[in-house]
């Protein structure tokens, strides 16, 4: 019995010691999970803070605890030393393939080591990645393998020839009908709106694609506005008749 009582006691001594030898290295992320809701073929990037909570300067990492999902991720920085109290801001792409058709759960690692020895486990980040379809079936072809000039510029153009050929159809009236053809200015413009909104989510999303370059976007810009300017023009002229 009294061996029993010594044993414990010394077992006592070595956690309390651990604990205190270990109580000057913290380490906090903000936020406390991640949510992304992207298109397959699609990517995001968000930031993630890591906070030095401790009393001692400690070296943290960043990494996916999950090989299958290690190549979906970029950190702009893997691994850094922060001194008591820092925080370091580290921006996480996403890049969801386009084979993708399930949402995704999964998870990033922060350790804390210190003098080479990992402290604990670290924090683990939960990561949710809602897989969504694009709004648009013409948006499915501005995707990560169309951010090229050459495929960008090919996508941009056929979905605004697209647009147009299909609005211009509805002033090809077969019935010389005012109210037949006043629904059909009517839908024209709705669908004029709804092609400006689809083609400002494609020049966004081409703006975040870093591959694409600023004057490939300008142009693309240009020739949209002039597309535009002209069917624009051709509803007015057919409206002011009525």
């Amino acid at each position: 019995m009294r061996m029993k009582n010594l044993l414990l006691i010394i077992a006592f001594i070595i956690l309390t010691q651990a604990a205190s030898g270990s109580s000057g290295i913290g380490v906090g992320v903000n936020p406390d999970k991640m949510n992304f809701k992207l298109a397959p073929g699609m990517s995001e990037e968000q930031s993630l803070y890591v906070i030095n909570t401790g009393s001692e300067t400690a070296t943290y990492g960043i990494f996916v605890d999950d090989s299958i999902y290690e190549d979906w991720f970029t950190f702009s920085s893997s691994s850094f030393d922060l001194k008591a109290g820092e925080n370091k801001k580290v921006k996480i792409k996403l890049s969801v393939p386009e084979s993708v058709e399930d949402n995704v759960e999964c998870k990033l690692k922060v350790p804390c080591t210190v003098s080479g020895s990992a402290i604990g486990t670290g924090i683990i980040i939960p990561v949710h990645i809602d897989i969504s379809a694009p709004e648009e079936d013409s948006l499915k072809a501005v995707s990560l393998r169309d951010s090229s000039s050459g495929g960008m510029k090919g996508s941009l153009k056929s979905f605004i020839d697209k647009e147009i050929k299909e609005v211009s159809q509805q002033f090809a009236v077969k019935n010389n009908s005012f109210v037949d053809l006043t629904q059909n200015i009517t839908y024209a413009e709705e669908k004029l709106k709804g092609s400006a909104e689809n083609l400002k989510v494609i020049v966004i999303r081409s703006f975040e694609d870093s591959t694409t370059r600023l004057d490939d976007v300008i142009k693309k810009i240009d020739y949209m506005i002039k597309r535009f300017d002209e069917i624009i023009n051709k509803f007015y002229e057919l409206k002011e008749m009525f």
